[in-house]
């Protein structure tokens, strides 16, 4: 019996996501200039101090708050079912489900010391790498561009990227995450 290339490659794609994610996460631990590249980024962005947009940013980091969420994650699986498009419908909640549950996962296993941000006050737990909300923004971004009929989907692919956008740069100006932590959310 012969593997159908697709689902060949798509095997392929799949260990080469695991393989950068466990690059990502090594660099993020492992590697001194790296961590110290890390930090820095993080106290950028700290030092930006905008309390006037503070409120936008808590906002976006609300909406992918875990009770929250799930009724954001229920709009592209309705949007499916009403389109009769079980198949999609079901691959958008296996999709909400496994990012999610896998980084969720991920965050105890991987978890462990981190460089300390130089900012009087300022304390991140060890527990951080990847990020949960950014994993949560891109599968809802990914499950909208999914579900959408496909006329709709260039303008709903610019919304959700501006979406996601506004979580990353969120996560950051509040110093809910390292950035390393973001980019292990996106894997």
């Amino acid at each position: 019996m012969t593997i159908p290339r697709r689902a060949r490659m798509a095997f392929v794609g799949a260990g080469l996501g695991v393989a950068a994610l466990g690059l990502i996460w090594y660099a993020a631990h492992e590697i001194a200039w790296l961590r110290r590249v890390d930090v820095n980024i993080l106290v950028g962005f700290l030092r930006l101090n905008r309390p006037r947009v503070d409120w936008i940013a808590q906002s976006f980091v609300w909406l992918c708050d875990p009770s929250h969420y799930v009724v954001l994650a229920a709009v592209p699986v309705l949007i499916a079912l009403t389109r009769r498009r079980w198949q999609v419908a079901a691959t958008a909640v296996a999709l909400l489900i496994g990012a999610n549950g896998t980084t969720e996962l991920l965050k105890p296993l991987t978890a462990g010391p981190r460089d300390q941000v130089p900012v009087p006050g300022f304390v991140l737990t060890n527990a951080t790498w990847p990020s949960g909300h950014t994993t949560a923004a891109m599968s809802l971004a990914l499950a909208f561009i999914l579900c959408a009929p496909s006329r709709m989907r260039p303008a709903v692919s610019a919304l959700m990227a501006l979406f996601v956008v506004g979580v990353v740069y969120s996560l950051l100006a509040l110093g809910v995450h390292y950035p390393s932590d973001i980019v292990g959310g996106f894997g």
